[in-house]
C-alpha cells in the first residue's frame, strides 16, 4: 500500500508539468491562428459584428476541434490503459476539450474589443501588463509560496482533520507546477532588464546584427515570453524527472547493499558451518568474512537487551573494498585486539539515546555477553550499518576481541560475507549444496532486481519518460508556433533590412541572437529550479516505499539525461529558428519600400 501510495503521488506531480507546458503550448497555437485571421477579424468587424458573435464563432470553432481530438485521446487511453472505467477520466477529457476552447476563444478577446486602428497593426502583443495581469501574476506567486508551505508540513498524500487522506492531494501535487510557473512569470518579468544592459554595451559595436537582435529580444510581448516560459518549464521537469529517478534508482542500490551487506551473504541451515570452512574457495569468490550474531545486555546485568554483532572486521573491510556496503571502519576496528584493553564498539543511535544515560562517542560501557561480563569502548554512532536491521536495537564489536575476552567459546558464524563481484548467488548455491545443504545464498544483485521489478517502479520508470517526452513535443510545438507567428508579423521588417543590404547569414545570426539569450536563461533557470523542487518535495514524496528501504539517499542530478534533454531542445530550437528565418526572407522587397518599418 505504501508503495502503491508514492507511486501515486510521483506520477500524479510529474504529470502536472507536462500538463502545463501542453496549456502554454496550446495558448501559443491559439495566438497563430488568431493572428493568421487578424485581417478577417478586421474585415467581420467593420462590417458590424459583435464582440459576442466574434468571441462565440471561436468558441465554436474551438469546440468543433477540441471535442472530436479529446473524444479519440479519452477511447485510446481507455483502451490502451487496463483498469475499471472511471466517470472522472470522461470528466477530465470533457474539462481538456473545453479548456482548449475556451482558451481559443480568449486569445480573440483582445482583438475583439481593440480598436480598429490597433487591430490592423500588425505588431506583438505589447509587453506592458496592465493590472489585471498583474493581479493574476501575484495571484499565482502568492498560492505558490502558500502551497509550498503546506506541501512541505503535510506531503502530497496530505491530511484532513480526522487524520491522514487516502490518496493524493490534487492541490498540493499541482504545488510544484505552480512553483514552476511562478518562477516563470518572475523570470519572463525581469529579462528584459540584462537584455537593455547588454544592448546598452553593444551598441557602440560596429554592425547593427547584435545590436538589433537584443532589441528584439526585448520586445516580443506576449509571443516572446510564452516559448520562454514553454523552455523554462520543459528543462525543469527534465530536471526534476531525472533526479527522482536517478534518486530512487541509487537509492534502491544503497538499499540492496544495506540488505545484503556484500556481493553474496549465506546463511547455514540446519548445521551451523565448521569453523575450518573456507569460503574464500567457491568458485568466483575472492574474499570471506564471517559475523557471529547473538543477543547481549548493553549495561551488565539488568541491562537493555541489544542485538550483538561480533564481526570479522579485517576481513570484511577487504570483502567490502569498493563498493556500496563499505562502512569505513574505524581503524580500531580494525587493529589487533588486546584483550586487557576495552573493545571498540559501534553503537546505533537508537542504543546511544534510548538508554537511562545518553552514551557518548568515547565512553566506555559494559555488556554482558554469553554470561559474561566486557567492556566497550564506543568508537562511533551510526543510524545504520550494513547487513543490520536499521530498526533494531545493535552493536557490531570486532569478532577477534570477542574471542580474546571470551576464549572458550567458538562464536560460530551466522552469516558470512563474500567478495565476488563476478558469481552469481545460483552458481554458489550449487556450490554450497555439495558442501553444506540448507545453506541460503542472497545475492546483492538479484536484491536490486526484485526492488526495480516491481510493476510500481517500472511504472514511475515509465511515467517519469513518458512525461519528459511530451513536454518537450508540447515545447517543440509551441517554440516553433511562437517562431512562425514571430517572423510573419516582422516579415515587413526583415524585408526592409534586406533591402539595407542584410544578407541571409545575417537574418539567421539576427534570430539567434535574438532567441538564444531566452534559451540559455530558460535552461540555467529550468535546471535550478527542477533539482530545487525535487529536494523539496522529495520529503513529501515518501520515496522510501519505491526504494524499498528506509536507507537515506541524497538527491542526485544525471548530468546525462539533462544533457541529452537540452540536445533535443536544441534541436527544436534550431528548426524553429531556420523555420522563421525562411519564412521572413519570403517577404516581399516592394511592399517593404512602400510599407516601412512598423
Amino acid at each position: 500500500a505504501g508503495e502503491r501510495r508514492t507511486a501515486e503521488a510521483v506520477l500524479v506531480t510529474a504529470a502536472l508539468g507536462p500538463a502545463a507546458v501542453a496549456s502554454a503550448a496550446v495558448a501559443l497555437v491559439a495566438l497563430l491562428m488568431v493572428h493568421r485571421r487578424r485581417r478577417a477579424v478586421t474585415v467581420v468587424r467593420g462590417r458590424g459584428a459583435s464582440v459576442g458573435q466574434l468571441l462565440a464563432s471561436h468558441l465554436l470553432e474551438g469546440v468543433l476541434i477540441a471535442v472530436p481530438a479529446a473524444s479519440i485521446a479519452y477511447l485510446a487511453a481507455v483502451a490502451l490503459v487496463g483498469g475499471r472505467a472511471s466517470a472522472w477520466s470522461l470528466l477530465f477529457a470533457a474539462l481538456v476539450a473545453g479548456g482548449a476552447a475556451l482558451m481559443l476563444m480568449l486569445t480573440v478577446l483582445r482583438t475583439a474589443i481593440a480598436p480598429l486602428r490597433d487591430v490592423e497593426r500588425e505588431s506583438p502583443s505589447d509587453a506592458r501588463a496592465g493590472p489585471r495581469r498583474i493581479a493574476f501574476e501575484v495571484l499565482v506567486i502568492v498560492l505558490a509560496v502558500g502551497g509550498a508551505y503546506l506541501l512541505r508540513q503535510r506531503g502530497i498524500a496530505g491530511a484532513s482533520t480526522a487524520g491522514e487522506l487516502t490518496g493524493v492531494d490534487p492541490l498540493l501535487a499541482a504545488v510544484p507546477a505552480l512553483i514552476g510557473l511562478a518562477v516563470g512569470l518572475v523570470t519572463v518579468r525581469l529579462y528584459p532588464v540584462p537584455l537593455r544592459v547588454a544592448g546598452w554595451f553593444v551598441d557602440g559595436w560596429r554592425g547593427m546584427v547584435p545590436a538589433f537582435g537584443l532589441r528584439r529580444a526585448g520586445r516580443t510581448g506576449d509571443v516572446g515570453s510564452l516559448p520562454m516560459l514553454v523552455l523554462l518549464l520543459t528543462v525543469a521537469i527534465g530536471a526534476f524527472s531525472s533526479t527522482i529517478f536517478v534518486t530512487v534508482e541509487r537509492g534502491q542500490a544503497a538499499a540492496a547493499w544495506q540488505d545484503v551487506g556484500a556481493d553474496l551473504a549465506m546463511m547455514p541451515g540446519t548445521r551451523p558451518f565448521p569453523s575450518d570452512f573456507d569460503a574464500a574457495t567457491l568458485p568466483g569468490v575472492e574474499a570471506a568474512a564471517r559475523v557471529h550474531i547473538d543477543v547481549a545486555a548493553l549495561g551488565g546485568r539488568g541491562g537493555t537487551r541489544i542485538q550483538m554483532h561480533a564481526l570479522d572486521t579485517p576481513s570484511y573491510a577487504v570483502v567490502t573494498a569498493g563498493t556500496g556496503a563499505d562502512p569505513s571502519l574505524p581503524r580500531s576496528m580494525r587493529e589487533t585486539a588486546d584483550a586487557d584493553e576495552p573493545m571498540p564498539a559501534i553503537l546505533s543511535t537508537e542504543v546511544a539515546t534510548d538508554g537511562p544515560r545518553r552514551i557518548r562517542v568515547g565512553d566506555e560501557v559494559e555488556m554482558l555477553v554469553s554470561a559474561r561480563e566486557v567492556t566497550l569502548r564506543v568508537v562511533d554512532i551510526r543510524n545504520s550499518f550494513p547487513a543490520v536491521d536499521p530498526g533494531a536495537a545493535w552493536v557490531v564489536i570486532p569478532l577477534d576481541a570477542l574471542r580474546a575476552a571470551i576464549d572458550d567459546r567458538a562464536f560460530t558464524a551466522a552469516v558470512i560475507f563474500l567478495r565476488a563481484p563476478g558469481a552469481s548467488a545460483t552458481a554458489v548455491q550449487e556450490a554450497m549444496d555439495e558442501v553444506l545443504p540448507a545453506t541460503q545464498v542472497t545475492g546483492r544483485d538479484e536484491v536490486l532486481e526484485a526492488l526495480r521489478g516491481g510493476p510500481l517502479v517500472r511504472g514511475v520508470g515509465a511515467g517519469f519518460v513518458f512525461a519528459v517526452v511530451i513536454a518537450i513535443a508540447y515545447a517543440a510545438l509551441a517554440t516553433t508556433a511562437a517562431l512562425v507567428l514571430v517572423a510573419a508579423v516582422r516579415s515587413r521588417e526583415t524585408a526592409h533590412l534586406r533591402t539595407m543590404g542584410m544578407t541571409s547569414s545575417d537574418l539567421l545570426a539576427l534570430s539567434a541572437i535574438e532567441h538564444g539569450p531566452a534559451v540559455v536563461t530558460a535552461t540555467i533557470i529550468g535546471v535550478a529550479l527542477g533539482v530545487g523542487v525535487a529536494w523539496f518535495v522529495a520529503p513529501g514524496l515518501g520515496l522510501a516505499g519505491l526504494i524499498g528501504s528506509s536507507t537515506e539517499v541524497a538527491l542526485a542530478v544525471e548530468p546525462q539525461v539533462v544533457g541529452l534533454l537540452l540536445m533535443a531542445l536544441v534541436g527544436v530550437l534550431t528548426f524553429a529558428i531556420a523555420l522563421s528565418t525562411w519564412l521572413g526572407r519570403r517577404a516581399s522587397l516592394a511592399g517593404s519600400a512602400r510599407q516601412g518599418i512598423e
